[in-house]
């Protein structure tokens, strides 16, 4: 949630597709719940609640964020988003479309390998399963958490274009991080209602 707060949801619109009905994702007071009939037209943050039962209609519903453009999409659990035409479309033809993502997985393994393949950066903390590892090494070559472990709350963040890899510090509080979100969209707020 740290980079979803650096994003550019005051700019352009952002939906969060969200299938573990997050407690910190649900308490970004700014945001609008939305359904898959709703493609946003304004900035801001819109949370779209699926399951893994769903992604026939998220692969339609990324489709359509596609042809309309602009838009962000934050997804908190990818292995949720199945291996759809829909998704992986979304993940090589986003950028394009000026259509970031952020995309969190908890299980790389589990993940369409277009996740890694089309990102320009790959944060990474601690790992345990070695097939997890093994995945991510495919395309963030971060070291070994064996040789070279990470303290609590550290991560790996790994620069694809440079091929470097960074200690990435402990991120704020998560309320600190709330606070940030609900700034930028008081902050767009009045210019809303003229787009």
């Amino acid at each position: 949630m740290w980079h979803l707060s650096n994003a550019n949801f005051d700019v352009q619109p952002w939906v969060i597709i969200d299938p573990k009905e997050d407690d910190k994702i649900n308490a970004i007071e700014g945001a609008e719940y939305i359904d898959f009939d709703t493609i946003p037209k304004h900035p801001g943050i819109y949370i779209l609640s699926t399951t893994r039962y769903d992604t026939e209609e998220l692969d339609d519903y990324l489709a359509s964020l596609l042809e309309k453009k602009r838009i962000g999409v934050y997804i908190d659990e990818a292995s949720e988003c199945g291996f759809g035409p829909g998704f992986e479309t979304f993940l090589t033809r986003g950028r394009s479309r000026q259509c970031p993502a952020i995309v969190l997985s908890q299980r790389p393994v589990n993940v369409s390998r277009y996740s890694f393949s089309e990102a320009q950066f790959v944060q990474c903390f601690a790992l345990t399963d070695d097939r997890d590892y093994k995945t991510l090494r495919g395309f963030a070559k971060v070291p070994s958490f064996e040789t070279d472990p990470l303290p609590e709350f550290y991560s790996y963040y790994y620069d694809v274009r440079w091929k470097r890899y960074y200690r990435f510090l402990p991120v704020p509080k998560i309320n600190v991080i709330l606070d940030r979100i609900d700034e930028k969209l008081d902050a767009r707020a009045p210019q809303r209602k003229y787009l």
